[in-house]
């Protein structure tokens, strides 16, 4: 494959995985403020579109800022560590819910067996143990 296809492929790509982060951290911010875990300006939705505008301005900034200032390779490596640190926390939120909460679920609803979040608490760890350690 000619070299010029491949870096147009690698360019769409990466502009598609900035507008999915942006997006993310948008929701992110808005569900947080929905839960009443942040203050309600973060929140506030535009009447037009229905998208939180000052969240997504937030994730749009960090990620400028992030892409300005931080080399590609520190910017890949801070990415990846603290996806698997999100992945951790995540694993580790499921395992709090499943200990504590005890609500009738409906029938038909999947429920989790409790090995798969203390396996991926182990994975997501162990990996970002091994990034941090031995990779640098």
């Amino acid at each position: 494959m000619p070299l010029v296809t491949m870096s147009a492929i690698a360019i769409i790509a990466t502009l598609n995985g900035i507008i999915v982060h942006m997006i993310m951290i948008s929701r992110v911010i808005y569900g947080l403020v929905q839960q009443g875990n942040l203050p309600q300006v973060l929140g506030r939705l535009n009447p037009h579109t229905g998208t939180p505008i000052v969240a997504t301005l937030i994730g749009a900034t960090a990620i400028l800022v992030f892409a300005i200032f931080v080399p590609l390779e520190g910017l890949a490596k801070l990415t990846s560590q603290c996806t698997l640190g999100l992945f951790t926390l995540v694993n580790l939120a499921l395992i709090r819910i499943k200990m504590t909460e005890t609500i009738a679920l409906p029938p038909g609803v999947f429920i989790c067996p409790f090995w798969v979040p203390v396996a991926g608490v182990i994975a997501s760890a162990a990996l970002l143990v091994i990034d941090v350690a031995l990779i640098g």
